[in-house]
């Protein structure tokens, strides 16, 4: 997907509504009712929950690629993501460090640019 893709359908997330889960609510929440939450949610309202940092070690395994790019841009699940099938969640992986070794051989031109620029901050630090 390009990055004006990415963009469009991210500028639908931020000016949807939903209804707000808190860490208190999670809290309440056995495992699998967290799970089946998050199941029942559309891919929008998983972002924004992910955003929050909640539900990630579900949501790092949920089938659409805008909401494991939020996982991955949260820090999470980085070494199952970095082998994610869609190129904006490797993206991210690369943008926090992670895995530039293998990062460095990736097909896509979009990651390779990311790991170029992650090693040349290295560098300069």
């Amino acid at each position: 997907m390009s990055v004006s893709s990415t963009m469009s359908v991210l500028s639908t997330v931020l000016s949807s509504d939903f209804k707000t889960i808190t860490q208190s609510d999670v809290d309440n929440m056995s495992e699998s009712e967290l799970k089946d939450y998050l199941d029942r949610q559309d891919f929008l309202t998983k972002i924004k929950i992910a955003k929050k940092g909640i539900g990630l070690k579900h949501l790092v395994f949920d089938s659409h690629f805008l909401v494991r790019k939020e996982v991955a841009r949260q820090g999470y699940g980085l070494a199952l993501l970095i082998d994610d099938p869609d190129e904006d969640v490797r993206v991210e992986v690369a943008k926090h460090g992670f895995g530039l070794d293998k990062l460095k051989n990736d097909e896509s031109e979009y990651v390779l640019a990311e790991v170029k620029l992650q090693l040349a901050r290295q560098k300069s630090t």
